[in-house]
């Protein structure tokens, strides 16, 4: 458990880094997130690569709560860039310069309202968005009524 929980440790710093520069716009956390993306990424890799050779430690590592570690991880980066998606719509949908009323008095969009970029995120990180989270909440709840989370008794023994 403990060996999972060291190999999820880049994962949620490349959380962390995609919050910060969601907030700043920098791009020196852009590329930080870039970086700690693909570092997490070659450590799956190795751990798969040093699982497969070495029984030692394959034995150690529990796969169930690294995959579902990996599955809330994916799930909140879907969610992350949805919402990003939405915001960037929304601030558009405010300016008047990107849509005027026709005859009848309704709003109508011009065309360049969606770009291609913000529909490809979106539809991209959908089916990512489905399998991870569903997945991922699957296990949660499987975890919370078979007593294995210990968050549940923490909320429920405080009597």
């Amino acid at each position: 458990m403990i060996l999972s929980l060291i190999f999820i440790i880049p994962f949620v710093i490349n959380i962390l880094v995609l919050l910060i520069y969601i907030y700043s716009r920098k791009s020196k956390f852009k590329n930080i997130f870039i970086i700690t993306a693909y570092a997490a990424f070659c450590l799956l890799l190795a751990l798969i690569i040093i699982g497969r050779f070495s029984k030692v430690v394959d034995e150690n590592i529990d796969y169930t709560t690294l995959f579902w570690l990996f599955s809330g991880y994916l799930t909140i980066v879907a969610i992350l860039v949805k919402i990003l998606v939405f915001i960037r719509i929304y601030q558009r949908y405010q300016d008047p310069n990107n849509f005027h009323y026709n005859f009848f008095g309704k709003k109508v969009l011009h065309s360049g309202f969606l770009t291609n970029k913000e529909f490809k995120e979106f539809m991209i990180t959908t089916p990512l968005f489905l399998f991870a989270g569903a997945y991922f909440v699957a296990r949660l709840v499987n975890l919370i009524l078979y007593g294995h989370l210990m968050v549940w008794f923490l909320f429920f023994n405080l009597q």
